[in-house]
C-alpha cells in the first residue's frame, strides 16, 4: 500500500514539474550590433556583462553599451581579444616587426606574454590569475599547451596528443581544448587537474573541438563529412549529454565561442553585399528553470544541474512506467 501511495505521490510531483517546466521561457538570441564604422563584431568570450572579441582588425571590449578598442603599444596590423576574467583580458597582436605576440591587459596596462624559448605564444583563456594557451618551439612545430600563473610557465600536453595540444579555455581548475592523435584526428577534451576526459560528440566523425567552459557547461564544435566537403556544427555539453540548438535565423551556419553561466557568445554567417560572407555576433541565453520548479524539485528530493532538462524527462519516464 505504501509503495502505491509513494508512486502516486511521485506521479503528482512529475505532473507539477511538467507544468512548471512548460511555463519556462525558450532560449533567447540577442544580436550584438557592431561598433560604429564596422559591419561586424566577432565575440570570443564573455564574463558577466563583459564581452571581448574582434572587429575589422582590432580587439574590442564590449560592456553592454560601449565598445573599447584594445591595441597594445607597438601593434602594427591587427589585434584580437580572446578571453576575459573580471578586468583581465588576454589576446594577441602583431608587433612592428610583424611578429605574432600575446598580451595580458589588466584594465590599465598591457604585458606581453611569451613562453620561454618558444617561437610563438598564443594566450587563449584566463580565469583569475591563471592563463592558458598554446606555444610552438619552431614555426613549423606542433602546438603544446601551457598554464601560466603569473610567475611560472608549465607545459600541459594531452597524453595522446602526439600531433599537438591546444588549450582553449579555463574555468577554475577545469581546462578544455583539442588534441590531435597519431592519425591526425582532432578530439575535444576536459582536464580537471588530475584526469583527461575526452569530449567527443558522437556526430563528430571527422573531428571535435571543446572551445569554452563555465562550471560544468562546455561549448564546442563537431565536424562530419557533408555531401561535398567537411561540415562543422556547434554543441553544448552539460557533463552527461550533447545538445545541438538552433538559432532560428536564416544563415549559412553558426558557431559558439565562449560561455559564462547560461550565456553563450558566438557568430552566424550570412551572405552580404557583393556576395561576401558576413559574420554577426550574438548572445545565446539558455533559460534557467523557474524558481518554483526548483523548489518543487528540492521538496521532492530531486537534484538537477541548472541546464539539465533531460534529467526531468528521465525522471518522468521512470515514475510514469
Amino acid at each position: 500500500m505504501s509503495s502505491i501511495c509513494g508512486k502516486i505521490g511521485r506521479i503528482c510531483v512529475a505532473l507539477v514539474v511538467t507544468f512548471l517546466y512548460g511555463e519556462a521561457q525558450a532560449a533567447t538570441l540577442q544580436i550584438l550590433q557592431p561598433p560604429p564604422g564596422s559591419s561586424s563584431f566577432v565575440p570570443y568570450d564573455i564574463d558577466g556583462d563583459s564581452i571581448v572579441g574582434q572587429s575589422k582588425s582590432y580587439g574590442l571590449l564590449y560592456d553592454g553599451s560601449t565598445y573599447t578598442q584594445l591595441e597594445p603599444p607597438g601593434t602594427s596590423t591587427s589585434s584580437a581579444a580572446y578571453s576575459v576574467s573580471g578586468s583581465r583580458i588576454v589576446g594577441y597582436y602583431f608587433d612592428l616587426k610583424g611578429n605574432y605576440q600575446s598580451f595580458l591587459y589588466d584594465g590599465s596596462s598591457y604585458t606581453t606574454l611569451h613562453y620561454p624559448l618558444a617561437s610563438t605564444t598564443s594566450a587563449s583563456g584566463i580565469d583569475g590569475d591563471n592563463i592558458i594557451g598554446s606555444y610552438r618551439t619552431s614555426p613549423t612545430g606542433i602546438n603544446h599547451g601551457f598554464v601560466y600563473n603569473g610567475s611560472t610557465w608549465t607545459t600541459l600536453d594531452h597524453p595522446l596528443g602526439v600531433n599537438g595540444t591546444v588549450l582553449a579555455d579555463i574555468s577554475g581548475n577545469k581546462i578544455v581544448g583539442q588534441y590531435l592523435d597519431a592519425s591526425g584526428l582532432e578530439h575535444g577534451f576536459l582536464y580537471d587537474g588530475n584526469s583527461w576526459i575526452t569530449i567527443d560528440d558522437p556526430a563528430g566523425t571527422k573531428g571535435n573541438y571543446a572551445k569554452g567552459i563555465s562550471g560544468d557547461i562546455i561549448v564546442g564544435t563537431y565536424t562530419f563529412q557533408g555531401f561535398s566537403s567537411l561540415v562543422s556544427r556547434p554543441y553544448i555539453y552539460d557533463g552527461e549529454s550533447f545538445s545541438h540548438p538552433t538559432l532560428g535565423v536564416n544563415s549559412l551556419g553558426f558557431t559558439f565561442h565562449g560561455v559564462s553561466n547560461n550565456r553563450i557568445v558566438g557568430t552566424y554567417t550570412t551572405i552580404g553585399a557583393g556576395i561576401t560572407l558576413r559574420s554577426t555576433g550574438f548572445i545565446y541565453t539558455i533559460p534557467e528553470p523557474p524558481t518554483l520548479l526548483l523548489a518543487v524539485l528540492a521538496a521532492a528530493g530531486l537534484v538537477i544541474p541548472i541546464f539539465r532538462a533531460r534529467a526531468i524527462a528521465s525522471y518522468l519516464d521512470q515514475v510514469l512506467r
